[in-house]
């Protein structure tokens, strides 16, 4: 329901229609929230759960999970915040799917329950001994507060604060729960503190707004160090902004500290100011000191002087009186980019506003030493620079050739094919790759072949430079593309030297998820991708979606027909290749031959759901690898048998597709 109402959304709707269906896909996601929270209680329960123990980065972690909490804050009108200070290790080992979810539930409730103020996610090192720190979290917020009698069962099954019949904030009763759980497995404990149920924090701070009393949700958890990825991190960003002077203006002292400490972290000098004013005063005395602020981050809220007003003014200072200006703000309002352009502001980002999002952004905004500036730097900029790539695609299927080069294209990134593992060789010596999609069965040299052969060069084991494989990382990323999805197939990939797998026909949503995590910056390191593997093939009562599954091509095409047509009439005029291939292996008896051109004949078909071909070509590409021979004449005529039904189908929907596009 999800995936074909995002469908159903891409494509063109009237306004009435678009917000049923974005209710129906927000729907949906609720219920998805309340299966998976039943699903986790029930394997917690069971004793079935268990945690991953894989490479991540805390901080993306953390931001990652404020974002997704960030559309509801705003909407709510209150502020939302992330401190994780300097002396945090971030590098480290341990489930971060699971701790993401614990804080998505703490966040979650605290954004829910907060009508005013702020809420504010805070790390600390509790803990560090030999290579495994303890961490405490704190997810804080000023809302209603929990009363004693209520903090005694917020932990328990299907229990909530709220528990009125008519009951306001709606959820399943079992985040806390399942949070408690998880935190314990990850070797830590789970308490809540509430204003509303200690007195002495009352008589700490008698000026504290009762009606605010807020709460806080504290954990601990323990983690193993990863010591290579902190160091590479800690070196960039100690080398790139060092000794540049920074001014945070900002009337939230939250947002103030933190970002203090952020920038003055990767070696910037910062300064502060709680308005304008203020702010104006400091950018004047800098210059005439002689030192010049290089960066202003602005609030665009504050009371008195906003953002852009305070932009106005700096621009009437004399040339070289301020550096570059990024805008922070907690809600996007049409027109605000138009503006920043006008007021030639370099940045302007939505809060809560990630660390490596503000890094790149700082560094884009220098980087730029142009007066007129280019486009304005958003979130959608800095995440666009990071995920376009430059992509090798090793592949001998000139239909998985034309679809995987047509995917990334719309993705941004820039391909360059290879049909052989010989031309990846080549390519790599001449050009710098960020990425290589390396199918395993290819003529000349296969993939696993030519993986090995990277990670030699690589070491330096061939005598070439790893400089001359690529300029850019120590290891290139390779992922696996195969029809194979056997366990022991993927095995053999990794083994190899690969570092992910994608299987064929392409599913763009696996293809696009795994490319992502190998972005040149910003990418969150972890396990291979769940891939979902190719099951044994069972017989299908509608025959025609057998033999050709009209849906299933046009979710491999993205709902673009035309785009289906091109692919389809070059698949159909492959085809007497493939054919005259197989028959010349199996007339001379070469299984090497007969499985690979089956082989190749079966990844193209998958492309279209044509599962009787499918099945068809594997018994062939079956038989040239384990025989016998004799049995491949029988399967080839029900191969030719097949593929004339499947040409028939095909044939009728591109013109069904062409006759379509003529009436609109």
């Amino acid at each position: 329901i999800i995936g074909m109402t995002e469908l159903a959304l891409s494509t063109s709707l009237s306004r009435e229609q678009g917000e049923y269906l974005s209710i129906v896909k927000t729907s949906a996601e609720n219920l998805m929230t309340v299966i998976n929270d039943i699903l986790d209680f029930s394997k917690i329960e069971a004793r079935k759960l268990e945690l991953e123990k894989i490479d991540f980065d805390l901080r993306n972690t953390v931001e990652n999970a404020m974002e997704a909490l960030a559309v509801r804050a705003v909407e709510k009108g209150i502020e939302l915040a992330g401190h994780i200070p300097p002396d945090v290790p971030t590098a480290l080992q341990g489930d971060p799917g699971r701790l993401r979810q614990v804080l998505l539930n703490l966040g979650g409730n605290a954004v829910k329950f907060t009508e005013e103020g702020e809420v504010v996610v805070r790390v600390e090192l509790e803990k560090e001994e030999g290579n495994e720190v303890s961490l405490h979290f704190a997810v804080s917020d000023t809302g209603v507060g929990i009363s004693r009698e209520e903090m005694q069962t917020v932990f328990e099954s299907f229990q909530q604060a709220d528990s009125s019949t008519t009951r306001h904030f709606g959820g399943t009763g079992l985040g806390l729960t399942i949070s408690k759980q998880l935190v314990e497995m990850m070797g830590g404990r789970i308490w809540v503190e509430s204003g509303k149920s200690d007195a002495a924090a009352q008589a700490i701070e008698p000026d504290a707004d009762s009606r605010f009393p807020g709460s806080t949700f504290h954990f601990t958890a323990r983690f193993q160090l990863s010591l290579e990825q902190g160091m590479k991190i800690q070196r960039i960003q100690k080398t790139t902004l060092s000794g540049l002077p920074v001014l945070i203006v900002d009337d939230n002292p939250t947002n103030r500290r933190i970002l203090h400490e952020t920038t003055g972290s990767w070696g910037m000098i910062p300064d502060q100011a709680t308005n304008g004013g203020e702010a104006l005063e400091k950018i004047e005395k800098a210059f005439q000191g002689g030192d010049p602020y290089r960066v202003i981050l602005l609030d665009l809220q504050m009371p008195g002087m906003d953002g852009f007003e305070v932009a106005v003014r700096i621009n009437k200072m004399q040339p070289g009186a301020h550096g570059k200006i990024l805008i922070f703000t907690s809600l996007g309002r049409k027109g605000d980019a138009a503006r920043c352009k006008e007021l030639s502001i370099s940045g302007y980002l939505i809060k809560p506003v990630k660390q490596s999002e503000l890094l790149d952004a700082i560094m884009m905004a220098l980087g730029d030493p142009a007066e007129d500036h280019g486009p304005v730097i958003t979130r959608h900029t800095v995440q666009e620079a990071r995920r376009k790539m430059h992509i090798l695609l090793a592949e001998d299927n000139l239909v998985n050739q034309r679809l995987a080069t047509e995917l990334l294209l719309r993705r941004g990134h820039s391909v360059t094919v290879a049909g052989n593992g010989k031309e990846v060789l080549n390519l790599l010596k001449k050009e710098a790759f960020d990425l290589i999609l390396m199918d395993v069965q290819m003529p000349e040299m296969d993939g696993l072949t030519a993986t090995r052969e990277i990670r030699e060069m690589e070491s330096g084991k061939k005598g070439i430079p790893p400089s001359s494989i690529n300029r850019d990382v120590s290891r290139m990323p390779i992922i696996a593309m195969t029809a194979h999805a056997l366990e022991g197939d993927r095995k053999r990939c990794l083994e190899a030297g690969m570092d992910d797998y994608v299987s064929k026909p392409i599913d763009q949503g696996v293809f696009y998820r795994v490319i992502d995590k190998y972005a040149p910056k910003g990418k969150e390191r972890g396990k291979a991708a769940d891939v979902p593997a190719e099951g044994d093939s069972s017989a299908n009562d509608d025959v025609s979606e057998d033999v050709f599954d009209m849906s299933k091509a046009m979710e491999t095409v993205g709902g673009d027909r035309a785009f289906f047509s091109e692919i389809a009439n070059m698949f159909l005029e492959s085809i007497p290749g493939y054919l005259d291939q197989i028959r010349a292996a199996i007339s001379s008896g070469d299984g090497g031959l007969l499985e690979r051109a089956a082989h190749g004949l079966k990844g193209s078909v998958a492309n279209f759901g044509a599962q009787r071909s499918v099945d068809a070509a594997y018994v062939l590409e079956k038989l040239g690898k384990e025989g016998p021979m004799e049995e491949a004449g029988p399967a080839l005529s029900l191969l030719e048998s097949e593929l004339d039904l499947l040409s028939t189908r095909m044939t009728a929907a591109i013109m069904e597709a062409a006759r379509e596009d003529s009436l609109r």
